[in-house]
């Protein structure tokens, strides 16, 4: 079933969805990794640059993907078992998961513009910086970049543990996860 059913999402939701997982741990690892051990002048540390960069642009266009998805098939609705204020906080949670998977990549962009850097796609096409060289603007997307990371880790850490609180304590009826699964 590739559009997203009465109680179960579509494959290609959860293409999109797994994908995008994975892309942001792994994007989160190796941007750790950057920042702590790698000089970003190094061999290493210009690949790890490349691929984080072209992957944050990759994150970008699934999430745009994903959205124009659920306009065409919408999520699944939540059971009418959940509370109130759990069905308005899992939508509070996913909305702003959505807000930040585009606007971390276009910090991220908007930090590396601001350095004087373009910003490469898998070495497919290039966006050039479109701002004039800035370090103190450079400074603060920088950060904002982080803050913003640290904020959907946050936020997916939540849905985790919403989604197998629903799984495994309240039971089968409430089960999102399957859903996804």
């Amino acid at each position: 079933m590739l559009l997203n059913g009465p109680d179960r999402y579509g494959v290609v939701s959860r293409a999109i969805h797994w994908i995008t997982a994975l892309l942001f741990f792994v994007m989160l690892g190796v941007g750790l990794w950057m920042e702590e051990l790698l000089d970003e002048s190094s061999a290493l540390g210009e690949q790890l640059l490349f691929l984080h960069q072209s992957t944050g642009l990759l994150v970008f266009g699934l999430t745009v993907l994903r959205l124009l998805w659920l306009i065409i098939t919408p999520p699944p609705p939540l059971p009418e078992t959940l509370q109130a204020w759990e069905i308005l906080l899992a939508r509070f949670v996913r909305i702003l998961m959505y807000v930040l998977l585009l606007a971390i990549p276009v910090s991220g962009y908007l930090n590396l513009a601001f350095d004087g850097h373009d910003v490469t796609f898998y070495g497919l096409f290039t966006i050039p910086a479109l701002v004039s060289e800035n370090h103190d603007l450079h400074e603060v997307f920088e950060e904002v970049h982080e803050l913003l990371v640290w904020s959907l880790l946050f936020l997916v850490l939540l849905h985790i543990a919403g989604a197998l609180k629903h799984r495994y304590e309240l039971g089968p009826g409430v089960d999102v996860l399957r859903r996804m699964l």
